[in-house]
């Protein structure tokens, strides 16, 4: 029968046999642990490390800090840890970030950071107008009905590759467990576990532990300011034709954005959106009115957003400006927990108070 086909007929049966290939290894189970430590061969490397924070380290999040490489290099939790814990107080901060600046990573991370530690507030980053693009690991750390949980991710043209990887990923993870070659690598150890922080500001961790250099530069005036007038031109550009294709563009990671924010909303968890745009972005996010419904908007002070020594380039800190904004943050979360123990005193409270 086969010696009859024809050439089309054989390309059909190998696009059937290859789907159905696809469709089992989706469907093979793995552990998330597992799956959040084989992302350390890349840049996401941290995400092992948070999956350890909050399954495995008792200590509570008080105040998590969550977004992409922005916030991953401009906020030191340590630094904003002890500067509110100075009077003796005894709150934890915690940053989860991880590079990109898609929705879909952060969605799932708060989700697991709210099963697991219910955090006071969330700090949430926010861009002057979201990136419509995927983050390329959360396919590889997602479960499937994660992978297409709304007819508006078809919109997203990395689906069908996203599919392969994550099939792909299965597979290798499954097929590791089965003939041992994990063992160990899907245990906690508490002796290898790097500890309540990591914080990228000063040096960063990146792919398979590489270590970067002190990230002390700055760009030179004159390139940084033009280098920000056209990240600003390119981002005001795409926010005019939102209303037609780019809106639908951006229907993908909308979708994550708001199911976050739902999670956090209906966990009784404090919304703070800390505005990280690039050096000379408009003064409100494009979708303020959005934001506010759910919670306040911190705008990055002038004294960070006006010196460009403090800058990597139009959309990074560096270390001194890691250390700068951290001080605010420290500052204007320190008012919050001030503020929370007198309405304690007075019988007010806003969920704060330990």
């Amino acid at each position: 029968m086969f010696r009859e086909a024809t050439p089309l007929q054989y390309a059909a049966a190998m696009l059937a046999t290859a789907l159905c290939v696809i469709l089992v290894c989706c469907l093979l189970p793995t552990q998330p642990y597992a799956r959040f430590r084989a992302v350390a061969n890349t840049d996401y490397i941290k995400a092992g490390w948070i999956y350890e924070r909050l399954n495995f380290d008792p200590t509570p999040i008080d105040f998590a800090f969550v977004g992409s490489s922005r916030t991953l290099l401009g906020i030191d939790s340590e630094q904003i840890e002890n500067a509110i814990n100075a009077d003796g107080a005894h709150w934890h901060v915690e940053n989860i970030a991880l590079p990109h600046l898609a929705q879909d990573l952060p969605y799932l991370t708060v989700r697991l950071l709210l099963e697991k530690k219910r955090p006071r507030i969330l700090f949430l980053e926010t861009d002057y107008i979201g990136d419509w693009h995927d983050n390329p690991v959360y396919p590889l750390l997602c479960d499937l009905d994660d992978l297409i949980p709304t007819p508006v991710a078809l919109i997203n043209p990395h689906l069908p590759m996203q599919i392969v990887e994550f099939s792909a990923r299965r597979a290798k993870l499954f097929l590791s467990a089965l003939i041992g070659a994990s063992a160990g690598t899907d245990t906690f150890d508490a002796a290898a576990y790097r500890g309540q922080h990591w914080n990228d500001v000063y040096i960063t961790t990146n792919h398979d532990g590489v270590r970067s250099t002190p990230r002390l530069k700055n760009m030179e005036k004159a390139a940084f300011d033009k280098a920000a007038k056209e990240w600003v031109a390119s981002t005001l550009a795409t926010s005019a034709r939102y209303r037609g294709w780019v809106g639908l563009q951006h229907g993908r990671d909308d979708y994550f954005l708001r199911s976050l924010l739902d999670v956090a909303k209906n966990s009784g968890t404090r919304i703070v959106f800390l505005y990280q745009p690039a050096v000379g972005s408009p003064a409100d996010p494009f979708k303020s009115d959005m934001l506010r419904r759910y919670g306040e908007i911190w705008p990055m002070p002038e004294a960070v957003t006006a010196d460009y020594t403090l800058w990597s380039n139009p959309t990074h800190l560096n270390y001194r400006g890691a250390e700068a904004y951290s001080a605010w943050i420290s500052q204007e979360l320190k008012k919050v927990v001030d503020a929370s123990a007198g309405n304690a005193d007075a019988g007010n409270t806003i969920g704060l108070q330990r």
